[in-house]
């Protein structure tokens, strides 16, 4: 094991210590004392405690706080420890983060950002007195791990009272094994990011400024909810008080639509044509709600990991409820994802009212595309449940409504049964579309 005395450091520093078997040992405390400290091996903290006092440690390999034991070699614990309680202490380390320690690290601030594997292990064996009852990596208050490699990560965690404050993970779900399954106060996961990220855009490139405090989150709550979608943002931003408040001519309205939603300048052909639609009486809604239904703007707003949505020609974003139960039309009844077109003319048709949510369901299957299916009554049973209930039939309702058709009960008269149900309404109440649903039945 190699050794240093505890001291303060008085510049940024790298050291390339080449470690006899990667441990270190350090007499006291290394206070990185607001300094960068960049290690280009693998390092074992064998004793002693690393300060970060408004610092930076990298670790360019691995790292960890003790080893596994071999109790043939005696009682041979870690007491090596970190202190991270400053919100600008900051530990990145390359390669994996293991504890194995009879000591407990203050770590009630700052960040850490491991690119590899994350496992903090009980100071004992297995069969040991006190072995679940490890504290070597309990973060607390504001700390904060950011999971951010590439690769899979897999994060273990022993002690039972060990655990992440705030867990921050850069990478989709399925990049990660966790064990136990919850193993974080605060998670801020993929999606959250990307949302947040998406709303962090349209403050810089709408309106040309960093988002006010809360802001991000007020827009991205709304979105992780499904109560919004990128129309409804669109509907936020570009018609706000403090959008419309600037006096933009109309070149320069158009130019920032152009950065907004397609991530481009405009081109010479797309912004004569935007400006020929204002200078021939079409509103400034109206070249809004063409860059929102665009293609453009959907491929945009998949890159973040959420729905475009549809912005209607004075403005006015379409009820996200709507849009979803539109595709889940598609899904349900005609088993596919559903086109650009035909999502916009169903979401439309809802939105002004000229039909219902049963409406639309009931277009589904009497459309050509469905009843070219030729489907059995058994199947055709099947998916009256799974569009109308959301569920598959229970053995007496298929047998009752097989029984029916059967005996001269038309698929129209079954249509409408299952289309009056208590449980569709439920349905359209969770889209928030059952006053809609209501309507006609109410005149």
């Amino acid at each position: 094991m190699s050794a240093i005395r505890g001291f303060a450091l008085d510049e940024d520093t790298e050291w390339n210590l080449k470690l006899q078997k990667d441990e270190l040992g350090i007499g006291g405390t290394l206070d990185l004392n607001g300094h960068r400290l960049v290690i280009k091996d693998s390092v074992n903290l064998r004793s002693g405690a690393i300060d970060f006092d408004r610092g930076i440690l990298e670790i360019q390999g691995d790292f960890s706080i003790g080893k596994s034991l071999d109790w043939s070699d005696g009682f041979d614990v870690s007491t090596g420890y970190l202190i991270m309680d400053e919100a600008t202490d900051v530990m990145v380390v390359n390669g994996d983060f293991t504890v194995w320690t009879s000591s407990v690290s203050t770590l009630s601030n700052g960040t850490m950002y491991i690119f590899g594997d994350f496992a903090q292990h009980g100071m004992y064996p297995a069969s040991a007195l006190y072995h679940a009852n490890g504290y070597g990596f309990d973060a607390t208050d504001s700390h904060m791990v950011v999971l951010c490699g590439t690769e899979p990560q897999d994060v273990f965690f022993e002690g039972k009272y060990s655990g992440f404050a705030t867990l921050k993970c850069m990478q989709p779900d399925s990049q990660y094994t966790f064990n136990p399954a919850q193993c974080w106060n605060k998670l801020i996961d993929y999606q959250t990011i990307m949302v947040s990220n998406f709303v962090n855009r349209m403050y810089t490139v709408a309106l040309g400024r960093e988002a006010e405090p809360g802001g991000v989150d007020y827009w991205a709550a709304q979105l992780l909810a499904y109560e919004i979608d990128g129309a409804g943002i669109a509907n936020g931003f570009i018609l706000s008080p403090e959008f419309t408040g600037r006096g933009y001519s109309d070149a320069e309205f158009i130019q920032t639509l152009y950065q907004t939603f397609f991530d481009r300048s405009a081109d010479t052909e797309g912004l004569n044509y935007w400006t020929k639609a204002l200078n021939g009486g079409h509103s400034r809604e109206y070249v809004l709600s063409g860059f929102v239904n665009s293609n453009e703007f959907n491929s945009l707003c998949s890159a973040f990991g959420i729905s475009r949505g549809m912005l209607k020609e004075d403005g006015t974003a379409i009820n996200q409820g709507i849009w979803r139960f539109a595709g889940r039309l598609y899904t349900k009844v005609l088993e596919r994802d559903g086109e650009k077109d035909g999502m916009e003319y169903w979401a439309l048709r809802i939105a002004d009212g000229i039909n219902t949510p049963e409406d639309a369901a009931k277009g589904f299957f009497q459309s050509e595309e469905y009843v070219s299916k030729n489907t059995t009554d058994e199947k055709y049973i099947q998916a009256l449940y799974a569009t109308f209930m959301d569920r598959e039939p229970d053995q007496g309702g298929m047998e009752y409504w097989l029984n029916k058709l059967a005996g001269g009960t038309s698929r129209e008269e079954a249509l409408s049964g299952f289309a009056q149900s208590d449980e569709f309404k439920g349905i359209m109440e969770e889209y928030g579309l059952l006053d809609i649903g209501l309507r006609r039945s109410d005149l």
